[in-house]
């Protein structure tokens, strides 16, 4: 259950950046994330963030996961030994979710997150 919450979350950050790099006039690296500098590019970040909270942590950092997730998710969904896309390029190895959730380093505000609490243990 938990992994799950893990990879929609993941996936969806993928996609949020995916988005914004998609956006006329917006920038994006994976080492200086959305680069933001002077109002315009501020008013543009603000304006995408308010609908995808989830890029906000990466507004001066890129996310060191986006190619990993670029190679997992070439046409914006999942590839995997159990997923059927015949537009799929090439097959990616299960163990590339499990790397990415054991190797998560992201700072997301807390308002942004909700995590359920699992009292089952």
């Amino acid at each position: 259950m938990v992994r799950n919450k893990w990879v929609s979350h993941i996936q969806k950050i993928y996609q949020d950046i995916k988005g914004f790099r998609g956006k006329s006039g917006c920038h994006w690296d994976n080492v200086n994330g959305a680069g933001v500098q002077g109002k315009f590019d501020e008013a543009i970040f603000k304006d995408y963030a308010k609908t995808h909270p989830t890029i906000c942590p990466f507004k001066h950092s890129g996310w060191e996961y986006y190619e990993l997730m670029l190679n997992m998710m070439p046409n914006g969904v999942t590839c995997s030994t159990n997923t059927f896309s015949p537009s799929a390029s090439h097959a990616v190895a299960p163990s590339a979710v499990d790397y990415i959730t054991e190797n998560l380093s992201i700072h997301v505000p807390p308002q942004h997150l909700s995590v359920a609490q699992d009292t089952t243990q």
